[in-house]
């Protein structure tokens, strides 16, 4: 579904997500954080250490054990391996 969100900046973003009802947002934007003041934020934010989808897509599974272990409001880095065996 296209929500016409692509022109908002950080900021209206957020703010638009958390009025839609978004619980979590996740980017790769390392700035953020110091963009927003986010402790008066209700969204959670994850942030990856990359935006490499073929990186991304090896550990999802870990980025999806770290959303479900995520709270409300808080701020979590994800540092997505450059590799990773598989066992």
């Amino acid at each position: 579904m296209d929500r016409g969100w692509e022109e908002y900046t950080n900021g209206d973003l957020i703010e638009a997500a958390e009025a839609a009802g978004f619980e979590l947002r996740i980017t790769t934007d390392r700035g953020i954080r110091y963009q927003q003041n986010l402790s008066k934020r209700k969204i959670a934010l994850l942030l990856l250490s990359t935006n490499d989808w073929t990186r991304i897509r090896r550990v999802k599974h870990l980025i999806a054990e770290a959303v479900d272990a995520m709270g409300v409001s808080v701020f979590q880095e994800f540092a997505v391996p450059r590799s990773q065996t598989t066992g």
